[in-house]
């Protein structure tokens, strides 16, 4: 396999391996709503390497919780403010969703705490509403009423390692057509240079026939 071969499967494989990556860390964080008025909002759950059979979600008072759903063959508990989902469990690497129904009395962003337990209650991941972490994967789901919510793609965050691998696969295929198109014009310079040496071969043969001729 030549040079551009070597680097097109290592840009093919760094590209499937960002978008597992993509797969299992990146699920939509933020739900926006109107003030004063009952909306559902789906509460996505990041499920990494261990399957989830118990969801904990959170609501923060300032919003006025109505109701929840739960996805087939879950059940859900209520105690005040705080959901308790129980399932089969949902499979690693995957971003389900859950759906609380709420109504936010005044404008704001509300975030929401999700705590992921296995079959045992001990927990395994726990969302964060830490600012500085809002571009981790365990950053807590978030309902904007009234308000915006910051500026990305579809809802989703990018971690910097993403933002980085995305960089570094765009360098690669500018890589890899840069050294197509050099390799194409090698082979068309190679290709001219034998068609001529091919030309100037029958020439001198033809002249040395020409010399060599019968004489009189």
């Amino acid at each position: 396999m030549g040079r551009l071969g070597v680097l097109v499967v290592a840009v093919t494989l760094t590209l499937a391996g960002w978008s597992a990556r993509a797969e299992a860390h990146i699920c939509p964080y933020a739900a926006e709503i109107p003030v004063g008025r009952s909306s559902t909002v789906p509460v996505y759950v990041t499920v990494e390497s261990r399957a989830t059979p118990d969801v904990e979600v959170d609501v923060p008072p300032e919003l006025h919780l109505e109701n929840a759903g739960a996805p087939k063959g879950w059940t859900f508990t209520r105690h005040g403010q705080v959901l308790r989902f129980r399932g089969p469990g949902f499979s690693p690497f995957r971003c389900p969703s859950l759906a609380i129904v709420v109504t936010a009395p005044a404008k704001g962003a509300f975030p929401l705490t999700v705590v992921q337990r296995d079959a045992r209650g001990n927990v395994i991941a726990r969302t964060t509403t830490d600012p500085a972490q809002r571009l981790s994967p365990g950053y807590a789901p978030t309902v904007y009423a009234g308000v915006k919510p910051p500026s990305t793609s579809g809802g989703t965050s990018l971690s910097g390692a993403t933002i980085a691998g995305i960089a570094l696969l765009g360098v690669g295929v500018v890589m890899a057509i840069a050294l197509g198109r050099r390799a194409l014009r090698g082979r068309r310079e190679d290709e001219r240079e034998d068609e001529l040496q091919d030309r100037l071969d029958e020439f001198r043969k033809q002249t040395r026939d020409r010399s060599e001729g019968p004489q009189p």
